[in-house]
């Protein structure tokens, strides 16, 4: 400041020290140029016109709907309801039980909710809201009642990756296995996961929605359930094959289904207290299975009696009291009707069967009724076959009826006896078509066809007129498809 402008304190200001004041004032603004003075206002408002940011909070930027996914091996956070609601760790595709909603509870702190299963429209109740946590213990888990503890501080790595610390001061980590924990010192590695956005337009399922649609159910074995009518009662099974058997109508029924057969039309799978199976025509409590969606993909069904519905072995399905691996199976769709395959279409139809010894399957009364062998000629009744096409397998029915005697041959209304495979790999007839007829075709480069059993064997003619199956394919196991 200017000596000028100094007044002493002490000193009473007179006339005179107000007006040299306001001369000096005068004075120094008249002193400043043109040239200092946009530089001046400039250095003074510069400042202003800056744009003021405040700064995001991790806790606000890691909010929202999202996917929380292994930085290390791409696994998403899931939730699966098996005995009890677990989270864990799955591989993709991105599942809607993959889903989360990040809340924001300010000061830096979150809460990871899982929106799923989402509540239903049918009944107006709301499920109960699932929020992760960790106990004391270090084991995370999922809890309905969420306590001050419950939360989390997200920490943003400079790669973009994000860590969860817990009330505890422990690290969320994603094991190789799967499994959560919750450690003491963020590793870089098991601890880093990345924040995905959830598209907004995935309206999440219901586990009975989810099953809904026209589905095929597939167990462990490989084995199809299927409804048909083979002696005239109504039947449940399993099949190989996937046909319309194996095909049902599921409906949705406030959070349980019912399974209305394809086959059998108007007519509902039920289960009976005592394990079994049945397919009926008018449906109540005993047709309505509530299903449950495991974290590898797989499905189960729990009866209305508490049975799962369940298949050990093959051929033999029923409800059991258990919810163990052979209780899962896994759901396909099927979308309008079956197309046929074009290999076994073109296999199909009425058929010499000729081997590269130049001899013809057969099925006949030279050898004994239930014996299949190879005949020389290609032109007597019981070397023609009739090839049925079933959905991507064929069945070998003789064009004549193979019988014990002479009123069961003169029959007109029997149809002719499939060829059949046995496991100890023998070739006989059987009376009627079940899995074990079935043979899927195949086509060589040769224009020669090859038939694999349901063994995984493949027919074979051998030199001295057998016929068997093996384990291999070579010329033996080779014929030309001739019409007739």
């Amino acid at each position: 400041m200017c000596e000028c402008w100094r007044i002493k304190p002490t000193a009473r200001p007179t006339f005179d020290h107000i007006l040299a004041f306001m001369m000096a004032i005068e004075r120094t603004i008249t002193e400043v140029t043109q040239e200092d003075r946009p530089t001046f206002c400039i250095s003074e408002c510069k400042p202003r016109d800056e744009k003021f940011v405040n700064p995001i909070s991790l806790s606000a930027e890691a909010a929202g709907r999202r996917y929380v996914k292994s930085f290390r091996t791409d696994a998403y956070l899931r939730v699966s309801s098996e005995l009890d609601w677990i989270a864990h760790m799955a591989l993709g595709p991105a599942d809607i039980a993959d889903q989360w909603y990040i809340e924001d509870h300010h000061n830096g702190w979150i809460r990871l909710k899982c929106l799923y299963p989402p509540s239903t429209n049918d009944d107006h109740i709301p499920p109960p809201e699932r929020f992760l946590r960790v106990k004391s213990d270090g084991s995370v888990e999922l809890t309905d009642t969420p306590t001050v503890i419950d939360k989390w501080k997200p920490v943003k790595d400079e790669d973009g990756s994000w860590s969860l610390q817990s009330a505890h001061s422990t690290w969320l980590s994603a094991r190789q296995d799967g499994s959560l924990v919750a450690v003491s010192q963020s590793d870089g590695e098991t601890t880093r996961f990345r924040l995905e956005c959830c598209p907004e337009s995935i309206v999440p399922k219901s586990p009975a929605a989810e099953f809904a649609g026209e589905r095929s159910l597939k167990f462990h074995h490989g084995m199809f359930l299927r409804a048909h009518r083979p002696d005239g009662e109504w039947t449940v099974d399993l099949a190989w094959c996937c046909r319309t058997g194996e095909h049902w109508y599921v409906e949705e029924h406030a959070g349980q289904v019912t399974l209305r057969s394809r086959f059998c039309r108007d007519r509902y799978l039920s289960a009976a207290p005592d394990g079994s199976l049945d397919v009926v025509s008018e449906q109540g409590a005993a047709e309505l299975w509530t299903p449950v969606k495991h974290g590898d993909g797989t499905w189960s069904l729990q009866s209305a009696h508490g049975g799962w519905l369940s298949s050990r072995k093959e051929e033999l399905v029923g409800t059991v009291d258990e919810c163990g691996s052979w209780a899962h199976f896994s759901l396909e769709s099927f979308t309008g009707p079956i197309v046929l395959s074009s290999v076994t279409a073109e296999a199909s139809g009425r058929r010499l069967l000729k081997s590269i010894h130049d001899t013809f399957l057969r099925g006949g009364d030279g050898r004994g009724p239930w014996i299949v062998d190879m005949g020389p000629t290609g032109t007597t009744e019981d070397e023609k076959w009739i090839i049925e096409d079933h959905c991507g397998h064929v069945a070998l029915r003789t064009a004549e009826w193979v019988a014990h005697g002479l009123a069961d041959k003169n029959d007109p209304l029997r149809p002719g006896r499939y060829l059949r495979a046995y496991v100890n790999s023998s070739v006989y007839f059987s009376d009627s078509r079940k899995e074990q007829e079935l043979w899927r075709p195949y086509k060589n480069e040769d224009g020669t066809w090859s038939l694999l059993s349901i063994y995984h064997t493949w027919l074979s003619a051998r030199f001295d007129g057998n016929v068997c199956t093996m384990t291999t394919r070579s010329k033996r196991e080779c014929f030309w498809f001739e019409w007739w």
